[in-house]
């Protein structure tokens, strides 16, 4: 229960559009998997479970579009901040009851019923804390539906403009949220201390032990999905939508999130090559992002003769520190896919390796030897290949695109097919993968 408490003061911060300086996303990432026990002794607590692990990744592509936000206008920040208004509030209403229906029941059972606790004025404080996080952030980006441009004489008093009211209503978000999410924590903190009681957690963990730590079985293939999931929605990020030769999805956080997959099956098969080729490929796509960013924003100025690829080619050719950063940015750019596909082989061989450690045994732990098995091991071994052989392609695509930008500014074009056919076969892989070790744990 800590990592929930934990998690918790990621959440009580205002978010400004969809900048959320405490992420979310690790506050999710922290409460669903501070769940995982309790998860195991309660069907509620397993499906409000499932729910944090929807918003985390729900507030995984909120980040990612984070780095969007340069590149377009109010109207596109209305869109996004309404959008994932809609996709946090649905799912808090499926996630926060059955979240407390689950906590309630289990203080009912392993604390007695003169323990359990009134959550009434909790589940109240969460609701308005919630929908007011969500509205708050919502209302300044209402403004530019009412932004117009306007022409005539100037009068001698002052008019509050949209822009004005945006300010106001970005403090009010920032006053009343602020507020509002301290209350809401501390009462929270105060309300989880039950379950962070020697008496809970004593009759918790030997519940636990009892009913669920000697069924190996369910724990690995808990494991072995973990994996997947994390690599599924991971891969997502690889996919490349360049605007003036910077790619707005970061391919970092599928680095983030292959390594959270990776150490998710460290008791199962743990691969140091494969985690640290990860960490190396997402230093470098964050260092990618940051350089290319930077020129950017440093040279970028508006000429609709040249173009922008034009407009560089003038700069770099005569400022040398323009010229460093191009082509620390490129070379950046083309080393960040070395190491992915690189990481790709690697993560490969794990994925083949757990394929082989456990589809071919029975439930017993025994090796099968059968045609099925044969088929099985060649399949995965064939789709993989698959994604080895585009992550070369994707490195090639890179290179090309970054020598020739100025000339043949277009090339990232192929350069985003390539990506999107990775990410669409590695999900595919993965999707085998975890259909095989499922029928044969015989697990729903």
């Amino acid at each position: 229960m800590a990592k929930v408490i934990i998690g918790m003061l990621f959440l009580f911060n205002p978010v400004f559009s969809i900048i959320d300086f405490l992420p979310d996303c690790i506050g999710y990432y922290l409460i669903f998997s501070g769940l995982s026990k309790l998860s195991d002794l309660n069907v509620q607590i397993n499906e409000a479970r499932s729910g944090f692990q929807k918003l985390f990744y729900i507030n995984i592509g909120k980040l990612a579009c984070v780095f969007l936000l340069p590149a377009v206008d109010t109207t596109w920040r209305l869109v996004f901040t309404f959008s994932f208004m809609v996709l946090e509030l649905i799912f808090f209403f499926v996630t926060l009851p059955s979240f407390f229906d689950g906590l309630f029941g289990l203080s009912t059972r392993y604390g007695g019923v003169e323990k359990n606790i009134k959550s009434s004025e909790i589940i109240t404080m969460t609701w308005v804390f919630f929908i007011a996080k969500e509205v708050l952030s919502l209302l300044p980006e209402l403004m530019c539906l009412f932004e117009y441009t306007e022409t005539g004489t100037v009068e001698a008093y002052t008019v509050l403009t949209p822009a004005n009211y945006r300010v106001i209503l970005h403090i009010l978000n920032a006053v009343v949220t602020t507020v509002l999410g301290v209350i809401w924590y501390i009462m929270m903190k105060k309300y989880l201390s039950f379950y962070k009681s020697e008496e809970f957690t004593s009759a918790v963990d030997a519940a636990y032990n009892a009913e669920i730590a000697q069924n190996a079985q369910l724990l690995t293939y808990r494991s072995i999905k973990s994996l997947c999931a994390f690599f599924s929605c991971g891969v997502f990020f690889i996919i490349g939508i360049y605007v003036n030769n910077i790619n707005f999805i970061p391919d970092a956080v599928f680095a983030l999130l292959a390594a959270i997959g990776l150490i998710s099956v460290k008791k199962l098969f743990y691969d140091k090559a494969s985690v640290a080729l990860c960490f190396a490929f997402g230093v470098a796509a964050l260092a990618q992002l940051i350089i290319s960013s930077m020129f950017f924003v440093n040279y970028n100025t508006a000429d609709s003769t040249t173009g922008f690829a034009g407009l560089m080619m003038i700069v770099v050719e005569r400022d040398m520190t323009a010229k460093v950063f191009y082509a620390a940015g490129a070379a950046l750019a083309v080393i960040e896919m070395v190491l992915l596909s690189a990481f790709t082989f690697r993560y490969s061989r794990v994925f083949v390796s757990i394929c082989e450690k456990y589809a071919l045994r029975d439930t017993n732990g025994s090796v099968q030897i059968s045609g099925m098995n044969d088929e099985i091991m060649k399949n995965t071994r064939k789709a993989f290949a698959a994604v080895k052989a585009v992550s070369v392609l994707l490195v090639i695509s890179c290179a090309l695109q970054q020598a020739l930008y100025f000339t043949m500014p277009v090339l990232w074009i192929p350069t985003f097919f390539v990506s999107l056919a990775y990410a669409l076969l590695v999900s595919r892989a993965i999707s085998s993968f975890k259909k095989n070790i499922q029928d044969k744990f015989m697990i729903e």
